[in-house]
């Protein structure tokens, strides 16, 4: 199937992305929290929390759209056409499905006005076909009516390689790890002035306060201190010998990286 040849590196690329996000989240993480990273390695800690996460969705069918790649197409014959539904939480991929010059659009909704461009009677003949398809009888669901393919391979295993070359620049790991920084260190502050009462009521509305701060002069004052100290800190260039060591516990002396 040509689309699951197109969808291939798009997999793997993601996967990656996902993997480097996580794996210098926690050696990045380790240089402001020791605690919190000691003993861990960042590629297992990246396998690791992706599979489970994985496996959670298999489970318990929550959404979790980071580590979700399935991309499955029910396909339904009626009449001399084929119809289908998509099925995934990858927005791009989907967009990129529909480009292809064989798929055309055939969506309908009754809870808002139909697309200008479309006409009241192509409207009427959509309604048609899809209550043809899916609302009437006992069995008027796409899996009854034709089959499902599924387009990519739970299994997809991700290089450690294709993980090293994902990872972000040394700036956007610095800028991101400060604002996380800035930003839990204000939410903590906030939250300890709240009553125990307080605390789960008003944690959202805690959460946006800080964001809004964080844009004050005070909070971006804050945040480019923490940037300078990080851009110290953090090692500008991540091998993958460095993810595969064990973060050191805070009374053991760090391991030379190169900068």
């Amino acid at each position: 199937m040509k689309w699951r040849g197109i969808l291939k590196p798009l997999h793997r690329a993601g996967l990656a992305a996902v993997h480097a996000r996580i794996a210098t989240d926690t050696f990045d993480q380790s240089f402001i929290n020791p605690k919190s990273k000691a003993g861990k390695t960042p590629l297992m800690e990246a396998y690791h929390s992706v599979m489970d996460r994985q496996r959670e969705i298999k489970k318990t069918g929550y959404r979790d759209c980071e580590v979700d790649f399935d991309f499955e197409v029910s396909i339904m014959p009626h009449g001399r056409n084929i119809y289908g539904i998509i099925y995934t939480e990858r927005g791009s991929w989907r967009d990129l499905f529909m480009d292809q010059p064989e798929i055309s659009d055939f969506s309908y909704w009754d809870n808002s006005d139909r697309p200008s461009e479309i006409t009241a009677r192509q409207w009427r003949h959509r309604y048609k076909v899809w209550d043809a398809l899916l609302l009437r009888g006992p069995d008027a669901i796409p899996a009854m009516r034709g089959l499902s393919a599924q387009c990519t391979t739970e299994s997809f295993y991700v290089e450690a390689d294709d993980i090293v070359a994902a990872i972000k620049p040394h700036e956007v790991r610095v800028r991101n790890l400060a604002r996380s920084a800035v930003m839990d260190a204000d939410m903590k502050r906030r939250m300890a002035r709240l009553s125990e009462a307080e605390v789960k009521s008003r944690v959202f509305e805690t959460f946006f306060d800080v964001e809004k701060w964080l844009k004050s002069p005070d909070g971006n004052a804050a945040l480019q201190a923490k940037i300078k100290e990080l851009e110290i800190i953090l090692p500008k260039k991540l091998t993958k010998d460095m993810l595969l060591e064990k973060r050191p516990t805070p009374d053991e002396p760090d391991s030379p990286t190169p900068s």
